[in-house]
This record gives structure tokens, sequence and C-alpha cells, in this order.
């Protein structure tokens, strides 16, 4: 019986996978997630074996270590294909594994009928120690069951998987290993509701580059952008791609040390910042290290000298009705006026 399943999502975006119509690294941390999910509502043990951005080496020594280390019952790695530029039709859903072993034969065998279930085309079982020499199926001390879910270059393929959608793949895929029914529509998790969107900042409403309720989706958008973050809708940095240089934060002061006295958040916009500032007369803007960077220069306004008088003439009228008219239109300006002769 299998209660204990690693599941690891093929490739990562530093060691990229198969990219056509859809990306396979993105696809595949979808299906893994919603596998993880259905086997957990199965009454399962998983365990996720995906690493973060890594060399290839790396990347398949974690999946495979992971289950080894933790004694799984089933080693479950998922990825895409390819295998031409493009195709036009289906070219369908393929599994890899030790034909050798009845457990993998038997758990693959209802996983690619519940594939076929859904449309997909069947390929069939494929020899993943004689043919490919695959290390998910080699390196494993378990059974393990390499999917791969369909092909990212086949147009009939990508139509089907976009319209049942990842969590219907993910939900056969965990029925399929466990053989039998899972969750119902009052125990299955709601697809989240949450918004994603991708920054400099959280506040740096102009660096967006996309928003979605897909954090696989920001996430890879994030990757091909150093520097960037995926936020949540509370302005929470949930993703940075590892290794990406880590913005300047400024903060605004009355002093460095006085922390007490900072107003306003932590800002990784300078000029924001300074804007900010500049609206708190005595305040400064200090950078991580302490380092004043700007503080508002104040100018002290010019004060009058009442002791002096100044007359303004306002022109010379040899009607006095002229002068008077002037009198009355400085008035209206509210500038107090006379009228004298010369």
């Amino acid at each position: 019986m299998i209660k204990k399943v690693v599941v690891r999502g093929g490739h990562n975006f530093q060691t990229a996978g198969a990219s056509g119509i859809i990306d396979e690294t993105t696809e595949d941390r979808k299906v893994k997630s919603s596998v993880i999910k259905y086997l957990k509502l199965g009454g399962c043990t998983v365990i996720d074996g995906t690493p973060g951005n890594c060399s290839e080496n790396a990347d398949l020594n974690f999946g495979t270590n992971t289950a080894n280390n933790n004694h799984a019952d089933l080693f479950l790695p998922i990825h895409f294909n390819k295998c031409y530029n493009s195709y036009n039709g289906k070219i369908g859903s393929e599994v890899w594994l030790n034909p050798n072993n009845s457990t993998s034969v038997a758990v693959g065998k209802r996983i690619m009928s519940k594939l076929v279930g859904l449309g997909f085309k069947d390929r069939g079982l494929k020899d993943g120690i004689n043919g490919e020499h695959l290390h998910d199926i080699k390196a494993s001390n378990m059974p393990s069951v390499l999917i791969e879910v369909c092909f990212v270059e086949a147009t009939e393929d990508v139509a089907l998987y976009k319209k049942i959608g990842f969590d219907v793949v993910g939900k056969a895929i965990a029925e399929g290993i466990l053989d039998k029914k899972i969750g119902t529509s009052t125990n299955v998790t709601p697809a989240s509701t949450e918004t994603y969107t991708v920054r400099l900042s959280y506040n740096n409403k102009k660096s967006q580059l996309i928003s979605t309720s897909d954090l696989y989706e920001a996430k890879d958008k994030a990757n091909s952008h150093p520097s960037y973050s995926v936020y949540n809708s509370k302005g929470q940095n949930v993703y940075m791609l590892k290794g990406s240089p880590i913005p300047e934060t400024y903060r605004i002061r009355l002093a460095w040390n006085d922390e007490k006295s900072q107003i306003g958040e932590i800002y990784t916009d300078y000029y924001q910042a300074k804007d900010f500032a500049n609206l708190h007369v005595g305040y400064n803007v200090y950078d991580s290290k302490g380092k004043n960077l700007y503080t508002l220069a104040v100018v002290k306004p010019v004060v009058p000298n009442t002791d002096i008088i100044y007359r303004v003439v306002a022109g010379s009228f040899k009607d006095e009705s002229g002068a008077d008219e002037q009198i009355v239109k400085l008035a209206k300006l509210g500038i107090e006026s006379f009228k004298t002769i010369k």
C-alpha cells in the first residue's frame, strides 16, 4: 500500500525544461501542487521533492535524495515533453518507469488510464532503465513513476490541457496512484482568489510587470527579471529569484539612531522616500547603512521691515474721473489708494 509519496516538479527556472506553446517548468509546478493536494486529501503523507533554482545535477539529486532519505513508498517526478519545434495535432501522454518493478507498472497503468480518460492520447509505458536510463528511475530506492503529462508544442495537447486545467490533471494522477476516488465538491480546496503582482517594490506601481491570480505565472515572470519580486495583495514579498541582487532600502527618520522617530514605510524606491521626507520638515532619508542621503533644504522666509513704508504711484490723470476709476479698480484688488493734486 502506498502511504508516503515524494512528488517532484521537473527541472527549475535556472536549468529550464521544455518550452513551446506552454512552458514545462511553469506547468509542472502547477500539476505537482495539485497532485500533492489531492494525495493529502486521500490520506497520504506527501513530501515535496522540488528544489529551487540550481544546476541540473543538483536538481536531479535533490529529488532522488529526498525520496530515498524519507523512505518513500513512491517517487513521482512530473514533466511535460517536447519532440518538435512545432506540431499541429496531438502527441499525448506517457509514463516512464522500471518495467521490472510490479508496483511501478501497476501505478503507471492506472495513471495512464486516468490521463487517457481526460482525453490525452495514450503513448503507453516507457522503459526508464534500459531505454533512456533516466536518473529519477535508476537512482531511487523505491518504485518510481515519471509522468510526461503532454507535449508542450502539440496544439491539441495544449488545447486540451488548458481546457481541463492543471487541477483536474493533478486530481486524476492522484486518484491513479491511490486507486480510488478522492475528494468531493465539499472538501476540495477552492481555487485561490489571491492576486499576485510582480514589481521592483510593492509601492512602485509603475514598475509592475504583471498582475495574476496564478502564483506560478508570477514566479515565472519574476524569474526572467532580476531584482523583481512577487507580492501578494497585502504587499508581502512572497518570492524573489535566488541570487538576485537585494535592492537597497531607505528609511525616514529625524536621526539614524532614533529608530522611534521613523515614519512611513521601509522604501526600496529612493525617490518615493525623498518625496515623503519632503512632507515632514526635519526628517532625513537614510540608506540601510545609516548614511544620510537627503535632507530637505529649508529656506527661511524674508521678514519685511515694517519701519519702511512704500508708496506706489498708479498713474497721473488730467481728468479727476479717471483717477477715481483707477482707485475703484485698485480697491477691487485689495489695494488702498488715494488722490493727490500735483
